[in-house]
């Protein structure tokens, strides 16, 4: 593989994310973020079941978001991008 591949992989590689980092929602049609959903700042993170519509009993990564002055609990940590 070349130099530049290798390059591009980490570049647009997703940062891991962790308790005090803002972070922006991303849609689970398109995977881009969520223009109209304010940023966040995640507060807790755990394993638990997300608070999504699926029918998953299955414990993942989770995480309690504050967005616009509300917490998000069970928010799966796939749908959050950190921001740099």
């Amino acid at each position: 593989m070349s130099k530049n591949k290798t390059s591009k992989k980490k570049l647009f590689k997703k940062k891991k994310v962790e308790v005090g980092d803002l972070v922006a929602l991303l849609s689970s049609v398109t995977g881009e973020v969520i223009e109209q959903y304010p940023l966040g700042i995640i507060v807790e993170k755990k394993k638990g079941i997300p608070s999504d519509l699926s029918e998953t009993q299955d414990e993942k990564d989770v995480a309690s978001v504050l967005f616009d002055g509300q917490v998000e609990e069970l928010v799966d940590i796939t749908w959050l991008l950190k921001i740099s």
